[in-house]
């Protein structure tokens, strides 16, 4: 049971402190009175579907409430500059990108590759970076399992108006999309608190973007915010 739980909330080297909560759990609080795990019935009891379950249902929700605590966001006076990205090997599609710091546009598939072509020709558009790995570039959020994990946000679009969106291409949607796409709004909230500068996030649907007319950012939101209510 112990291994479950520590495999379930991603614990390592927590197997000792954990086998003596759980016990202290199951002799004073799971059955409702004090009982002896040395006891034969209450071992049997134990060995039960439903009374594992109990225990690990416990214990995962416990854990994951005090993994992640809410915190005040607060700038750091750091300021991150796509232009100090250092070089690096790219073995994906690229693109010759205008509007860019980069004198590539590192790719992963060929749906960003037009994304960054459509970029460049948006008159709204003022400049753009496709982020990765080594852009440094990242949001920490809780998975559908509770985890911590790290999600790169693909492009960073800012327009002629000084506005600045987070943008995500996406094909094909998996479990942990809405998770994503929840801590990328909140960071915008966040950042345009902080900041004092508008920051949004919009999600762009692959099937979408091939049936858009748009030619230009303003007008590609728009559609989004229409087909894809």
């Amino acid at each position: 049971m112990c291994n479950l739980i520590e495999r379930e909330c991603h614990l390592t080297g927590q197997f000792h402190r954990l086998a003596g909560l759980v016990k202290g759990y199951i002799e004073a609080v799971l059955f409702g009175l004090p009982v002896d795990m040395e006891e034969d019935y209450v071992l049997v009891r134990l060995n039960k579907p439903d009374a594992k379950a109990a225990i690990f249902e416990v214990f995962v929700e416990a854990i994951r409430e005090r993994s992640v605590q809410s915190q005040v966001v607060r700038a750091t006076g750091e300021v991150m500059h796509f232009s100090g990205t250092s070089g690096y090997e790219w073995s994906r599609s690229v693109y010759p990108g205008l509007k860019t710091v980069f004198n590539l546009v590192a790719c992963d598939n060929e749906f960003e590759t037009e994304f960054a072509s459509f970029l460049d020709k948006a008159s709204d558009v003022a400049a753009y970076a496709k982020n990765n790995l080594y852009t440094h570039f990242s949001l920490d959020y809780q998975n559908s399992e509770g985890a911590i994990r790290y999600y790169y946000p693909d492009f960073i679009v800012r327009l002629v108006t000084g506005e600045k969106w987070l943008i995500e291409t996406k094909g094909v949607e998996d479990v942990e999309v809405a998770c994503k796409d929840a801590r990328a709004m909140q960071w915008c909230r966040d950042a345009s608190a902080i900041a004092g500068a508008a920051w949004q996030y919009v999600k762009v649907p692959y099937d979408l973007f091939q049936a858009s007319t748009a030619v230009t950012f303003s007008e590609l939101i728009a559609e989004i915010a229409v087909k894809g209510a």
